[in-house]
């Protein structure tokens, strides 16, 4: 027998964090998934954490989240290493 596995069973893996990656991030947290994300760029790496936030809080508004913005969140890991993703 053949076992099933859930997309929302498996890490989702983003590089870059700018304002299309910070979306593609957001888009995926509000689906349910657990996201790890790279920021190559400093700034990106700064900025990111408000940004999804920023953009979670207009999901929230919008009725798309199911945890809330504390329960995306913690589905959300960001960091500047690509070794990060190794499980993704």
């Amino acid at each position: 027998m053949q076992q099933s596995h859930l997309i929302t069973d498996r890490e989702v893996g983003v590089v870059g964090l700018g304002l299309m990656g910070s979306s593609i991030v957001v888009s995926f947290l509000a689906a349910g998934h657990r996201v790890k994300a790279v920021a190559p760029i400093p700034d990106d790496l700064e900025q990111a954490p408000l940004r999804i936030r920023q953009h979670l809080a207009q999901c929230e508004k919008n009725n798309l989240l199911q945890d809330g913005i504390e329960g995306a969140l913690a589905r959300l890991e960001i960091s500047s290493e690509y070794g990060s993703l190794r499980d993704c």
